[in-house]
């Protein structure tokens, strides 16, 4: 079971896409009106940018090659297909200024790539996912300033768990190759823990989507807590990246819950 879900789930970069949706339909239902087609295009977006990194990085040696690059296809053709429907200018400046950044971020043929620069690797990762979920994936109200540093610190605190998993195979300076794990940690921890302060700061009166959002941040520091560094691609890949899920899981049980009782 497990080979299956890192095979056709993980590799094929489905599992990512399907977080960051969740995140979107989560602050969609925040600001009282999921758009569906945003949603699926933050989705088809992921998954066409995910592979488009992937099989750049590795060429010939992914083992899936084939299967990943007919998914970066299926993605720029719904990203596309929804594009033409939407028919809106500022969407479309958006998506094509995340794409200049992902495709600066993973271009080999600048002088100095952005993903080399110090440390500025997982903070370009957290702000594409901050941007894409708040002002690709919704459009009913404008997103404040500390609601999206909020979504932005959340995604740092769950991506540093990655760099740990990596660390053996980075080139590049990273967090915790620099603080090392333990400290790198403390440093994920209190990203998150701050994401949920500034979350309640911002949505006050949201009790509902506040709990959510704060016990989800808990769930995520009580994960890369007990992380261990060794063996940890499948912890990272499935259970860290299931952490974006958490915030809409959490609120959909609390509202089930409040029905009934």
């Amino acid at each position: 079971m497990a080979n299956f879900i890192r095979k056709w789930i993980l590799e094929t970069q489905l599992w990512v896409s399907v977080m960051v949706s969740c995140l979107c339909l989560f602050f969609g239902l925040l600001y009282q009106g999921i758009n569906y087609k945003r949603v699926f295009l933050v989705f088809f977006s992921t998954l066409s940018a995910y592979n488009f990194i992937y099989l750049h990085a590795s060429g010939n040696r992914m083992p899936y090659r084939k299967i990943s690059l007919g998914l970066f296809f299926i993605g720029m053709l719904g990203w596309v297909c929804i594009l033409l429907e939407e028919r809106d200018l500022y969407l479309s400046a958006n998506l094509l200024f995340l794409s200049f950044i992902v495709f600066m971020y993973n271009s080999g043929s600048l002088v100095i790539r952005i993903r080399n620069i110090f440390l500025l690797k997982i903070f370009v990762i957290s702000f594409v996912w901050a941007y894409s979920v708040l002002w690709i994936g919704n459009s009913i109200v404008p997103v404040s300033i500390p609601g999206f540093i909020s979504v932005f610190l959340f995604i740092v605190g769950i991506t540093i768990p990655f760099d740990i998993c990596d660390m053996g195979r980075d080139s590049i300076q990273t967090i915790p190759k620099l603080l090392g794990i333990k400290k790198s940690k403390y440093f994920a921890c209190f990203f998150l823990l701050s994401s949920a302060v500034l979350f309640y700061l911002n949505f006050p009166e949201k009790t509902d989507f506040v709990v959510s959002w704060s016990l989800a941040c808990g769930v995520s520091v009580a994960l890369v807590l007990f992380m261990k560094s060794k063996d940890s691609y499948f912890y990272t890949r499935f259970w860290i990246e299931a952490c974006s899920s958490f915030p809409f899981i959490l609120l959909y049980l609390l509202q089930k819950i409040r029905a009934i009782l």
